[in-house]
Order: C-alpha cells, then sequence, then structure tokens
C-alpha cells in the first residue's frame, strides 16, 4: 500500500472509531441497553459504521486467527438463526438485535480497527464511562438514593428487597453494573502495566481501575466479588508468566512490583470493604444458598425439554416460570447463569459452538503473548512493554471476568456488557500482533467473507429496527403514563403501539390494565361494565400473541370476575397455574377470585397453598383476610399498575417497574 493511501484511510478509520465510541456512550447512558427501545440508537450507529465498511473492503488487514473467526461466524450466526426462529418471536428479538450488533463491533474489531492506537483510544472511552458511572454509584451508595440520570427510575423491588441500597450507576442492577466495571478494570490494569504510554497517563489509568474496584464493591454484587478476585488473579498469573518469559532468571524484581501493586489494590479493597457493614455483611454471604439455585435446576428441566437445539430464544420467561421451584417467588426472567441458559435456549449445539468461540479466542491471546514474547528474547536493551501487549492481556482478563460471573448472572444478556465482551473477543481475533504483512480480504477466504458479511449485518439491523423504532417508543410511552396513572394517555399511545408493532404482546397489557384500573374507580355500575369489557378484548388481543403469560391471564381473569363471569375467569385462571403451578401471589389471586364466586371453602384450601408456597407458617394458613382481598380485589385494587408484583430483584423484568 503506498503512502498515499494512507490519510483517507485513516480518516476512515476516525469514523469507524467515533461511530463506535458513540454506541458505547449512549448504550451505557440508556440502563445499558436493557429494553429494546434504548438499545436501538446503539445499534443503529453500529449499523451505519458495518454499512460504511464496504469502502474498506479492498483494504488490506493484518492476519486475523482463522480458528478464532470462523468460531464467531459459526456461533453469531447459530443464535442469529436460533432466534429468528423462536417459538415467541418478540421474546427472541433482544438475543436477535443483540447478537446482530455483537457481531458489528466484533467484526470491525477483528478486520478494521486492528491498529493498537484505534483500540486504545476505544478503551480511553471505556474508562471515562467506567469513572462516570463509579461516580454516579458512589452518589447512589452514600445518599440512599435511587437517582439515575435523564429521568430513569430504579426498578420497585429493588426498594422493596432493600438493594437501594446496592449502587447501580446507569445500569437497572447493580450485579451488570459490577459486571461492568471488573471488565473495565482488566483493560486498566493491564494498561497500566504493560503498554508504552507515559508514566503519569499510566497512573491515571491505574486510578481508574482502583475506582472500578470501589465500584464493584459497592454494588454488593457477590458474583461481582467473585469475578473479579478471579480475573484479578488471571491477570497476576498471566503478567508473571511474561516476566518470567522476558526476563529469564531476571524477572524477581519486576515480579515482586506486580505482587505488590495487586496486592496493594486487593488489600485496600478488603480494607474498605470491611470498614462498611453493608459490603461486610454482603460479602460473608458470598457462599450462602440463594435463589439461584431454585432458577438454576428450573433451567436444567427447561434443557431436558429440547437439548440438542434448546427452546429459544427468550423462552426461559417461559419455562423458567413452567418449572419454577418454591422457593423463588420472584419472577425468572434469565436464568441467573449465562451458560446454563445458553444451554437451555440454544441447546446442546449452542453450548458447544460457544465453547469452540471461547477456546479459539483464549488459544488465539494466548498465542499472541507467546509471539511478542518471543521476539523479545535475545534483544538486549529493548522494552518489553506494549500496547499490543496490554491490549491482549486486557482482553484476557475480560475474557476471565466474563468467565467467571457467567455462572452467577447474564451479563450477555445486558446488551450494553454484551458490546464491550464482543469488543475483547475481537482484540483476542486479531491482537495485531502477526508479523507477516498485511494481506488483501480476496488473499483468505475467512477475511473476505468478513469483509463481506458486515455490511450486509448493518444494512439489516438498520432496516430491521427502522419499522419497529415507533412501535417501542409508543409503548414505552405508555408503560411510562400507566406508571403515572394517566389512563388516557395509556389507552392513546397503547392503541397507537398495537397498531406500529401488531407483535408486541405489552401494549395491550398497558391498555388491559388502563381500562381495568378505571373500571375499578368508577362508581356506576354501568361505566364500570365498559371498562372492564375493553380490559377484557385488551388482554385477550395480548394472549393471542403470548398465550401463557401470567401477567395477562391473571389480568383478564380479575377483569371478567368485576363483569361477574366467574365461569372465564376460572379458566383464565387455571390456565395461568397450570403455566406458572408454584407462584405463591398466583394461588392467592385465584384465591380471592373464588371468594367472588361465592366458593369460601375452597377459597380456604386455595389460601392454604399460596401461603405455605410463600414460607409462612401453617397456623396461619386458612386465613382468609378481607385486607388482602381488598387489595388484589379487581373492583377494590386501584393502586397495582405494574402488573404482578414479581419482580426479580436482580433482574429486569418484561413487565412495567
Amino acid at each position: 500500500m503506498n503512502k498515499a493511501e494512507d490519510p483517507p484511510l485513516s480518516r476512515v478509520n476516525f469514523i469507524y472509531f467515533l461511530l463506535l465510541a458513540i454506541a458505547f456512550v449512549v448504550i451505557q447512558t440508556l440502563i445499558g441497553g436493557t429494553r429494546l427501545l434504548f438499545s436501538f440508537p446503539s445499534y443503529l450507529f453500529l449499523g451505519s459504521a458495518a454499512i460504511l465498511t464496504v469502502v474498506s473492503f479492498r483494504r488490506p488487514t493484518p492476519a486475523p486467527s482463522r480458528v478464532a473467526l470462523l468460531s464467531g461466524a459459526l456461533l453469531g450466526g447459530y443464535v442469529l438463526l436460533r432466534a429468528w426462529h423462536s417459538p415467541y418471536p418478540y421474546l427472541a428479538r433482544d438475543d436477535l438485535f443483540m447478537a446482530a450488533a455483537c457481531l458489528i463491533v466484533y467484526l470491525m474489531t477483528a478486520l478494521h480497527l486492528t491498529g493498537s492506537k484505534e483500540r486504545m483510544k476505544l478503551v480511553v472511552v471505556l474508562l471515562v464511562i467506567a469513572a462516570g458511572q463509579v461516580a454516579l454509584g458512589l452518589y447512589q451508595f452514600i445518599t440512599q438514593e435511587g437517582f439515575m440520570l435523564f429521568g430513569f427510575l430504579r426498578p420497585d423491588a429493588m426498594i422493596r428487597e432493600g438493594m437501594i441500597t446496592r449502587a447501580s450507576g446507569m445500569f437497572i442492577s447493580p450485579n451488570h453494573f459490577a459486571g461492568f466495571l471488573e471488565a473495565i478494570a482488566m483493560f486498566a490494569l493491564a494498561i497500566a502495566f504493560w503498554s508504552r504510554w507515559p508514566i503519569a497517563e499510566k497512573l491515571t489509568t491505574g486510578l481508574v481501575a482502583v475506582l472500578c474496584y470501589i465500584g464493584v464493591a459497592i454494588s454488593l454484587s457477590r458474583g461481582g466479588y467473585l469475578s473479579s478476585a478471579f480475573s484479578l488473579l488471571a491477570l497476576t498469573a498471566l503478567s508473571l508468566w511474561l516476566l518470567a518469559r522476558l526476563k529469564p532468571g531476571r524477572a524477581f524484581l519486576p515480579a515482586l512490583v506486580v505482587l505488590i501493586g495487586v496486592g496493594a489494590l486487593f488489600g485496600t479493597a478488603v480494607s474498605i470493604g470491611a470498614k462498611n457493614d453493608r459490603i461486610r455483611l454482603r460479602a460473608q454471604k458470598v457462599i450462602a444458598k440463594d435463589i439461584r439455585f431454585a432458577n438454576w435446576a428450573a433451567t436444567i428441566d427447561q434443557f431436558k425439554t429440547a437439548p440438542w437445539f434448546g427452546t429459544g430464544a427468550g423462552t426461559h420467561l417461559i419455562y423458567g416460570r413452567l418449572y419454577r421451584r418454591p422457593e423463588l417467588q420472584s419472577d425468572p426472567v434469565h436464568a441467573h447463569g449465562d451458560y446454563l441458559e445458553m444451554l437451555a435456549e440454544y441447546g446442546i449445539t449452542g453450548e458447544a459452538l460457544a465453547l469452540l468461540f471461547l477456546g479459539s479466542h483464549l488459544a488465539s491471546g494466548f498465542g499472541a503473548l507467546g509471539r511478542l514474547t518471543e521476539r523479545q528474547k535475545g534483544v538486549p536493551n529493548t522494552s518489553p512493554l506494549s500496547n499490543t501487549l496490554g491490549l491482549t492481556l486486557g482482553a484476557l482478563g475480560v475474557t476471565a471476568a466474563l468467565m467467571a460471573h457467567s455462572v452467577v448472572d447474564f451479563n450477555m444478556h445486558i446488551p450494553g456488557n454484551a458490546l464491550l465482551y464482543a469488543f475483547a473477543f475481537g482484540i483476542l481475533a486479531n491482537p495485531g500482533d502477526r508479523p507477516q504483512p498485511r494481506m488483501r480480504p480476496a488473499a483468505d477466504l475467512s477475511v473476505a467473507l468478513g469483509h463481506a458479511v458486515l455490511p450486509v449485518i448493518g444494512f439489516c439491523l438498520i432496516m430491521a429496527i427502522a419499522p419497529r423504532l415507533k412501535g417501542e417508543r409508543l409503548s414505552e410511552q405508555a408503560r411510562v403514563a400507566l406508571r403515572e396513572r394517566k389512563f388516557n394517555d395509556v389507552i392513546r399511545l397503547a392503541k397507537e403501539a398495537a397498531l406500529a408493532e401488531p407483535v408486541n404482546p405489552d401494549p395491550w397489557f398497558y391498555l388491559g390494565e388502563a381500562h381495568r384500573m378505571r373500571a375499578s374507580t368508577m362508581p356506576v355500575p354501568n361505566l364500570r361494565k365498559n371498562f372492564f369489557e375493553e380490559a377484557v378484548d385488551a388482554y385477550r388481543q395480548g394472549l393471542r400473541l403470548l398465550p401463557e403469560d401470567i401477567n395477562l391471564l391473571v389480568r383478564c381473569g380479575q377483569a371478567l370476575d368485576g363483569l361477574g363471569r366467574h365461569d372465564e375467569a376460572e379458566q383464565a385462571y387455571r390456565k395461568a397455574i397450570l403455566w406458572d403451578p408454584n407462584l405463591a401471589i398466583l394461588y392467592g389471586y385465584y384465591g380471592n377470585h373464588l371468594v367472588l364466586s361465592g366458593k369460601k371453602e375452597e377459597a380456604e384450601a386455595i389460601f392454604l397453598k399460596a401461603r405455605k408456597l410463600g414460607g409462612l407458617p401453617a397456623t396461619k394458613a386458612g386465613q382468609m383476610e378481607s385486607r388482602k382481598i381488598a387489595e388484589t380485589s379487581p373492583q377494590k385494587r386501584t393502586d397495582d399498575v405494574g402488573g404482578l408484583p414479581q419482580i426479580a430483584p436482580e433482574a429486569e423484568s418484561r413487565q412495567p417497574f
């Protein structure tokens, strides 16, 4: 390539960097993209960047790991295909769009942003984001407020469960806040120790790493504690191994510096945690049995339903309820374990491809470390430090953090975190260390396919988002209006959302809730009847799209009870129990229905079961409390605007918060 071509290529690379940087910033400020509407802006930037890569199609590329690139194509292609053919298309959309966006970040990093300078700039952006997240998290932790930027609210479930004491930054869940920070800390530490940056910049980067671990500490995430410790040990071990290779017989002093630095960091974290009651008490529960075990058992049952290809993307919401253990009374939106959820939703095939992807990228990263250190041997007076080495080590550290945290949480289902991991895997797929000349795409089939498919993915992603953006926006506005009890606005917005996005069941739920709650406040029987009928129609429209949804079924049953159509309500409740047989509050609602139907003796038995499932003493099991009936009766209850109160304390619910 002649020098005359360099300036335009540099400008193109800057555009790629800028679009990716904006995508990272946007998704981190919009609750990590945990609702489709809040991930779409970032995905549009990524899709635009992918389309622009057509101008670089003939550009020579440093040779990537062919095995890693192939494994990425196989895994990404399978996830996209399985999500496209999920039995619940709307529930699968999160995985479908996120997988496409992750592929874009991965391929752009592996094939286009291959220089250490460009990658380091992206890391700087991530470091700045992390510092901002920690600053917000510290404010939340110190003031004990649920404050978030841009008018976002932390879930009410966090307040009910005492989780408001935990920092979450701009994430909904403290666990995903910790998952982001522990990964950024790996990049920060690797660059601080191994890059060629000036000492002042290294110290600043090291300070950001300390801030990240402070953020992990105040998240009170037990998974974050364990994965931070594991990844820190992994990075330390890799650093000591590199020192032994680079300075055989003379590595003692540098190794001692590394150990002292890591030890000081670890000791500081432990010291700070020991002085804070909330952190200390949370850390003491690291090995305690919690709801995850019940969730994992249900996920294994889900896996047995379709072992080879899984039950489909997004289906854990349905099967987690179906196979719920009694001790888990929160909504099992995710499996609290990426490995198990992958196995259940994508089957043995998906899990095998994921492990192949993981193994090939680890091998590529370790291979790069070996080549980088081998070239330094026998070369006197040469510094072993390099930005490529720092980035590769950081990416391996990020992978170690993900491997550990994925045992107990679902960070790979949080778009903001998943894009970060895709960036790290892109570095490992092409560390940029190979000494051979750059190769043109046509010289290698895997590279050529990667270059060719990238703009196609970007185009398809934008074309898929464009017609759905309006519907998601209206649906979100309807959800917020429902939370604020602006029922006229809910009705208008939900109807518009249903027209704009006909496969989304949520607008029908919001519409039904608005009508049902208005009926509950109507003193005139005829007016109350009209609103209940409108509610039933809306719920049934939603049930056409998601027949197994217990929220729609129960609220439909309550509206039917309000109309005195108790036989039809009975069918709705029984179907809800069929799909969620161990949810205590569901039996409470069913018991109230039986009371309204005049079946008080049957209601006694149902209330008994509800109390046993809810863990209440058997001596109180048969008592029907009029207050409880009033709270859940469709004629009396007027304060429930968010579906069944079963939002998981460490997860995001599909229903409004």
